[in-house]
């Protein structure tokens, strides 16, 4: 995919609260009983009929996603086993290529979620989005005053790109400022690869180049 990247100012204020965040679906399990799964719809195989996704906690506490594609269930483990909260997973499209991917959400803080974007392939199955190193791409939500982190899916004619925006917190909480980057990743074949950078120094809390629209990502009807 060649995706001319069209540079906009975005619309400030968007963006999704970390409270709304982490009490959709959520629940903790106990030693003996897991909470139930969670069940979105998503096309992951691309054939234009969405497909059963179900992030599960097993009895031994580790994460496990699901698929129901038609005629077989893929599944894999997420996760380190370290025992979480359950939230929903984020069905997404980052490069309106027309086959979906999955945002997991796989490490829950206090003020924020930390998502791994999953994708699906016949002879891959199920596998994690990377950056060109191999690593897992982190995809991270939320922060409270010390931080803000948020993703969007800016577009233009050729497709999507996928906006991750990390900000720290510079000076006293009576004059709020950040100090931090917005990077642009194309995804194309499982690895999201950092094609532009904007660094920003000092900016207010309704900059916008702090604004976010994870909506923006959702996939495309």
């Amino acid at each position: 995919m060649n995706l001319t990247l069209t540079r906009r100012v975005l619309a400030a204020g968007a963006g999704v609260g970390t409270a709304a965040l982490l009490t959709a679906s959520m629940g903790t399990a106990s030693a003996t009983t897991p909470p139930e799964p969670a069940t979105v719809s998503a096309d992951l195989d691309g054939i234009g009929v969405n497909d059963t996704v179900t992030l599960a906690v097993l009895p031994s506490g580790q994460f496990e996603l699901s698929a129901d594609l038609g005629t077989m269930t893929v599944r894999a483990p997420v996760g380190d086993g370290t025992p979480q909260p359950l939230v929903d997973p984020r069905p997404t499209d980052v490069n309106s290529d027309g086959t979906d991917e999955v945002l997991v959400p796989e490490f829950v803080g206090a003020n924020t979620l930390t998502f791994h974007l999953w994708a699906y392939d016949p002879a891959r199955g199920l596998y994690e989005t990377t950056t060109p190193d191999g690593a897992p791409l982190a995809v991270y939500e939320g922060g409270g005053i010390a931080t803000r982190n948020g993703y969007e899916c800016p577009a233009d004619h050729d497709g999507r790109a996928l906006d991750l925006v990390s900000g720290s917190m510079q000076g006293d909480p009576g004059n709020l400022r950040y100090d931090g980057e917005r990077v642009t990743y194309l995804v194309q074949d499982g690895v999201a690869t950092p094609v532009y950078t904007t660094p920003f120094t000092g900016v207010t809390v309704d900059d916008p180049v702090l604004a976010t629209d994870p909506a923006s990502c959702a996939p495309v009807s």
